[in-house]
């Protein structure tokens, strides 16, 4: 930024300070390790100075009041640039935003860098952005744009995740036209094996009209062995559609009332049959199952949630010495039985959302103080007191890196949610809660009616499903019951059976499809 004539200073000293710092910064951005105190004290006072961030400051006019249009597009590459080096890159999606709308505030930014903790900041324009550690997921080829690091266009479809896809689809299906190489991106991406990137590209496609396109992807796949999901194609538009579904309702329709349908829940599950532990597994070779299992279960649970994490992700943060779940009586594994490779094959490698990243460190931090929970219970602690005192525990772990991340408020941490009935109403319902998961008998019955009750009251804004795994497992395990582990591919069959014991007070199609993924 260049002054004009008259708003330069006329104070020699100031004048002086001006135009020391518009030699150092002539784009009229400055870091304070620039500034010396006595420079920054006076232009700051004489209304030189503007603020952006930490550490960083604008030169301007004393009579100005709001940064010009834009500028923060202009001062994040000198910051990214001069915080992280060169080996930083905008995540795909904030890649794409910038590439088709570059001088439009997106809203939001994400960037990837070798070095670097989590941070995210939301400045005054609204731009929040977010930076995090992904090493290993810089692309090998970048290209710049207006200062900005972002990754090439194949790059950006193959790297996006399904809901970054799904909510960036104007400008996906801008880009596609933009592709130099549509058939050189797509046996790139069988190479890599990013079987679902070309899965994607061939539905949509086919939905815009594409039928060369589309055939061609499906070529490519059946040559992989896979296969494009069965569409329709209609005749008058020639799109590819999927059949209507129809929605599942959530809400109970005959019966709200937690203590009626506990009665219910409860009468229909007495002729479920308890699977009994392996007479030969001691009680430490079956906590040693589980925590091999915690992997698996962290991705799998927030799959159902939304959230796809891959394998070695996770594995990081579980080899990691345990912090919180420290409890007298669980094994603790060293590095190599907690890195032991399970029999299915790891996910693809690709770009992880940041808010799948917190996410994960909340549900593990979440999964550790359960376990604390688990060897209370077996110690014979009051089973209604533990619920009181331990579930609150498991929900300020679960989301407080959602809420430090800024991507939840601090109130829906810990504080019930306001719907159609008041907070005060959820509270006495999660002491009812309490209760009766304590005056049930000790087997597979009381983790699903545990978990029912949650999915009931669904007490909190968000993580109501990710609670209530957490309180099945916990009670099972506490029971010498199996640990149950869904994955994604079970999401709509659980939703289904959720609705059929909420709404028609049948939990028999839930507790089948859970004995089913005991492990």
């Amino acid at each position: 930024m260049q002054p004009h004539n008259g708003d330069i200073p006329t104070s020699p000293t100031l004048k002086k300070a001006w135009q020391e710092l518009h030699q150092v910064a002539p784009n009229g951005i400055l870091n304070s390790k620039k500034l010396t105190r006595r420079q920054r004290e006076r232009l700051s006072t004489a209304g030189y100075l503007d603020p952006i961030m930490r550490g960083w400051y604008r030169l301007k006019s004393p009579g100005e009041q709001t940064p010009i249009p834009g500028f923060i597009l202009d001062f994040l590459p000198i910051y990214l640039e001069e915080r992280l080096g060169s080996r930083w890159c905008l995540s795909a999606e904030s890649s794409l935003v910038i590439r088709m709308n570059p001088q439009t505030n997106p809203g939001r930014l994400v960037v990837m860098a070798e070095i670097g903790s989590t941070t995210v900041h939301t400045f005054d324009c609204g731009l929040r952005l977010t930076i995090y550690q992904d090493e290993q997921q810089l692309p090998p080829r970048m290209e710049t744009l207006n200062g900005f690091r972002v990754m090439s266009l194949d790059t950006i479809l193959g790297r996006m995740t399904n809901t970054q896809w799904n909510r960036q689809k104007n400008l996906v299906d801008q880009v596609l036209t933009k592709v130099p190489n549509l058939e050189t991106m797509v046996w790139q991406w069988l190479s890599e094996e990013r079987y679902q990137s070309a899965i994607r590209l061939g539905v949509r496609l086919g939905e815009l009209g594409n039928t060369k396109g589309y055939q061609f992807v499906k070529k490519c796949l059946m040559e992989e062995g896979l296969a494009i999901p069965e569409r329709i194609f209609t005749e008058s538009t020639q799109e590819i559609v999927a059949p209507a579904t129809k929605p599942i309702e959530h809400t109970p329709t005959k019966t709200r009332d937690l203590q009626t349908l506990w009665k219910i829940w409860s009468k229909k599950l007495q002729s479920l049959p308890t699977p009994s532990p392996d007479p030969d597994s001691n009680l430490l070779t079956r906590l040693s199952s589980i925590e091999h299992a915690l992997g698996d279960d962290t991705r799998h649970h927030l799959a159902l949630s939304g959230f796809h994490i891959p394998r070695e992700s996770v594995m990081q943060l579980l080899a990691q010495p345990e912090l919180a779940a420290d409890a007298h009586g669980w094994p603790h594994l060293d590095q190599h039985e907690r890195l032991t490779e399970p029999g299915e094959a790891s996910p693809l490698a690709g770009e992880t959302d940041p808010q799948a990243l917190v996410s994960m460190q909340g549900y593990l931090e979440a999964l550790r103080l359960v376990k604390r929970s688990i060897v209370r219970m077996m110690e014979g602690q009051d089973l209604q007191r533990v619920l009181r005192q331990d579930v609150r525990g498991w929900r300020m772990a679960l989301m407080s890196p959602s809420a430090e991340a800024g991507l939840i408020t601090r109130r829906q941490v810990l504080r019930y949610r306001e719907a159609e009935t008041t907070e005060t109403d959820i509270r006495n319902s999660m002491e009812n809660w309490a209760e009766l998961v304590a005056q049930c008998e000790p087997g597979i019955q009381r983790g699903l009616l545990g978990f029912l009750g949650i999915m009931q009251i669904k007490p909190w804004v968000s993580g109501n499903q990710r609670m209530a795994f957490l309180v099945l497992n916990g009670l099972n395990a506490a029971a010498s019951q199996p640990w149950i582990v869904l994955d994604q591919n079970q999401k709509s069959q659980l939703l289904e059976a959720v609705s059929m014991a909420l709404a028609e007070g049948d939990p028999h199609p839930l507790a089948q499809l859970l004995i089913r993924h005991q492990i």
